[in-house]
């Protein structure tokens, strides 16, 4: 049995995020440009960690990244559907990291002849 985090080992989490926000602030009507995805980046792992060390609730997470990025770059938008319209963008859209179908299929030939020959065995 194999496990993997799916995100940075099997697909470019990076880049569906940056899909997700340039998707999101077209939709909204607000520039994107990398230096948004930049400050998001700086700013998202702050709040993660405040959330980590109980510093913040669950319901503030969903909403702080994103109105302490807009507070920022001067957008004004409601950041509680901001926030769920992303997750839902971001979970549209995966970008396989190069040889990631490979390896799974490999691993996956591995598991099947291990299986057929546990099989001949009996």
């Amino acid at each position: 049995m194999f496990l993997f985090d799916a995100d940075g080992a099997l697909f470019d989490y990076d880049m569906a995020e940056a899909n997700a926000l340039k998707t999101m602030f077209n939709y909204c009507g607000f520039e994107y440009s990398e230096n948004v995805r930049s400050k998001y980046r700086e700013i998202n792992p702050q709040v993660w960690e405040s959330y980590e060390k109980d510093e913040i609730t669950k319901t503030e997470l969903q909403t702080l990244g994103f109105t302490r990025l807009f507070n920022e770059i001067g957008v004004y938008y409601n950041v509680k559907y901001f926030n769920e319209k992303y997750l839902d963008e971001l979970g549209k859209i995966s970008f396989l990291i190069d040889g990631a179908f490979e390896m799974c299929k490999e691993i996956a030939s591995c598991n099947k002849r291990n299986f057929d020959n546990s099989e001949s065995q009996n």
